[in-house]
């Protein structure tokens, strides 16, 4: 991707990790990987900023602030 850094190995190889995760931290969007419990395992920048505490907790305590599942889901449709 031109004028983005590229992170690569000794050998060259690109870190894919590394670069998917930089360009996700760069979206103002808030971004989100969840595990099947609804729990946060990876939140972009954007996320963080708004709870830095936000991995490891339920996706509904940090956007909803509630104990209690989002009534219409959109991660469960």
């Amino acid at each position: 991707m031109k004028g983005m850094p590229v992170r690569s190995d000794t050998d060259g190889k690109v870190d894919r990790a590394s670069y998917f995760g930089e360009i996700l931290d760069s979206i103002p969007d808030l971004v989100v990987r969840l595990d099947l419990d609804y729990t946060i395992e990876w939140a972009n920048k954007a996320v963080l900023g708004m709870d830095t505490e936000a991995i490891g907790k339920k996706c509904f305590e940090v956007f909803q602030s509630s104990e209690l599942g989002c009534l219409n889901c959109p991660c469960v449709r």
